[in-house]
């Protein structure tokens, strides 16, 4: 390949899943047990889309790359930068019989859960929970997940059928999220929070599968990375009550050292169909940040299944 410019950028649509379990942080006593907020309450995996309302519920993920290829076969140096943004809210009946006028409310007027705002005339996911004396609850669960990578790298392009690319370096990764639980009288949330840095690999190949002249080509690419995130894990526990409930606050936290090992894997259909320097692509994408919410008795993994599409530029 020539020395020069390359860019990578993809987007598409996300559907994460939590994993484990947490607990309440010592020294923090939910004045209603049951009304801890629940792993992934808001059920971030449901990808909700209304023709009249759009996307009602639903996390977006995104990928953008940039480096420069070295004069004299010396390599490649490059910046990639991919996350996940997004939140779910679900609505519980309880047994409650003025749910449906709650919810009524909600879908005309808009609303809010730990800090989550419900556009009005938006749709919510429903369940009809179990009975609960405090009547209807929403759930909300919010997800923000990134990592930055900083590599060097090269290619292998005379293989017959398949092209191989390596690339080492350092990765930069953060991850953000919370589930809320509110009802009339009671609102608790618990926070997460990760951030850590560490060694990181990727390899990748793209196997030719058709040939159309000199500048048309059909490949699938498969693409496989790995790091080892060395940080620390946060916890946040809060509730506010009031109403029939006597008025209080609660705010505890908990905070321990990780390492957290990221896995990935990348397969893509590549098209080149005019200019050999051009390349869309469709694909999916599988993510797990294993053990990132551990801290306390808590210990959870992130795992993210992304469809996208994308394009690619070689200047």
């Amino acid at each position: 390949m020539e020395p020069g410019l390359f860019l990578d950028g993809s987007i598409g649509a996300v559907f994460p899943s939590l994993h484990g379990r947490r607990w309440p942080t010592p020294g923090y006593v939910p004045n209603i047990p049951w009304r801890y907020p629940a792993l992934d309450g808001g059920r971030l995996k449901q990808y909700d889309i209304s023709t009249d309302d759009g996307v009602t519920n639903g996390v977006i993920g995104g990928n953008f790359l940039i480096g420069y290829r070295l004069d004299g076969g010396w390599g490649e140096v490059a910046v990639n930068v991919h996350g996940v943004s997004g939140d779910a809210q679900t609505l519980r009946s309880n047994g409650d019989p003025l749910a449906d006028a709650y919810a009524a409310a909600l879908y005309k007027f808009g609303g809010s859960v730990g800090g989550m705002a419900i556009a009005a005339n938006k749709s919510l996911n429903t369940e009809s929970g179990v009975f609960d004396p405090l009547g209807a609850a929403l759930s909300g669960t919010s997800l923000s997940a990134y990592a930055v990578d900083f590599t060097y790298g090269s290619a292998y392009t005379g293989l017959p059928f398949v092209d191989l690319r390596w690339a080492m370096g350092a990765r930069f990764g953060v991850l953000d999220s919370y589930d809320a639980i509110k009802s009339r009288d009671i609102e608790s949330r618990t926070d997460t929070h990760f951030n850590g840095v560490g060694p990181m690999i990727a390899i990748t190949a793209d196997w030719i599968l058709a040939r159309s002249g000199n500048a048309g080509t059909l490949s699938l690419l498969t693409r496989v990375d790995s790091s080892l995130l060395y940080g620390r894990t946060r916890q946040i526990d809060r509730e506010t009550t009031g109403g029939l409930l006597p008025w209080g606050y609660q705010y505890v936290s908990l905070e321990a050292n990780r390492i957290v090992p990221t896995t990935a894997f990348d397969v893509a259909l590549v098209g080149r169909f005019y200019d050999p320097r051009v390349a869309v692509l469709a694909g999916y994408r599988y993510e797990n940040w294993k053990g990132v919410g551990g801290v306390g008795v808590s210990d959870w993994d992130l795992m993210t299944h992304t469809v996208y599409v994308g394009l690619q530029f070689n200047y």
